[in-house]
């Protein structure tokens, strides 16, 4: 009886060693396609995303549009959005025409109120500055609405892909997920010229790859690695297809 139960353990024992060997077979075969899966998820997105820029660089030259790309960090999503009003300021050069609109109306009323002051009749010079509407300095903001003409459509990043940050030449600093606005946007122009940008996408392996965008020609060279801003907006070469933006 003791050598029975003894042969029951041994049995049991090489069974459970058996399973273990087998799974760490199948999880040694498997792992290698999970990340074969995974990076193909990866580049298919930053193809698509490529593709995506350059056909909105196309579409607002040869129509004449101004257009953009909203990027929602948190959804990882993305869609392509057109101007209905014609305009194409954004928030920060509504910002600067703002202020330097209103600076070019300040001087105007100060040289004003100087020669009223400097003439001898004030009802004969300027006609009573003080009765007249003051000048409106509004700064009108562009209306975006979706545009899903073609191949921009809305377009969610494959499972375990997400956007790591963007950075586009009108921001201070990259935005994330956990850092910044929700939404960005790149925006391409009637001319044919784009901002200038940098987007990192990542899979589930920290994996990461690099969009640039080139501006004057909407061109985006896709990278399989992280490329540092500082290499593609500070070190640039003489002549590259990377003017400001």
């Amino acid at each position: 009886m003791r050598r029975h139960r003894k042969s029951q353990v041994g049995m049991t024992l090489m069974e459970i060693m058996v399973v273990i060997f087998l799974l760490g077979l199948v999880f040694a075969v498997g792992m290698p396609n999970f990340n074969a899966l995974t990076h193909a998820k990866l580049r298919k997105d930053a193809t698509r995303l490529a593709g995506t820029i350059r056909y909105l660089y196309n579409q607002a030259a040869m129509k004449g549009l101004c257009m953009r790309l909203k990027f929602d960090l948190k959804k990882n999503k993305y869609q392509v959005e057109v101007s209905t009003d014609g305009r194409c300021l954004i928030d920060s050069e509504q910002n600067n025409a703002y202020q330097a609109k209103k600076k070019e109306e300040e001087k105007k009323r100060k040289e004003k109120l100087k020669k009223e002051k400097q003439s001898e009749s004030s009802s004969t010079t300027l006609g009573g500055w003080s009765g007249e509407k003051p000048i409106s300095l509004e700064v009108k903001k562009a209306t975006f609405q979706q545009f899903s003409g073609g191949l921009l459509k809305a377009r969610p990043l494959s499972a375990g892909v997400t956007f790591d940050s963007i950075f586009v030449s009108h921001q201070k600093e990259p935005y994330s997920k956990d850092k910044g606005p929700r939404y960005t946007y790149l925006h391409c122009l009637p001319l044919g010229r784009c901002q200038r940008a940098m987007i990192y996408l990542k899979d589930a392996r920290n994996t990461i790859f690099s969009l640039e965008i080139k501006p004057l020609t909407g061109r985006v060279v896709v990278h399989s690695e992280k490329v540092e801003l500082s290499d593609s907006f500070t070190n640039r070469k003489k002549g590259d297809d990377d003017d400001d933006s």
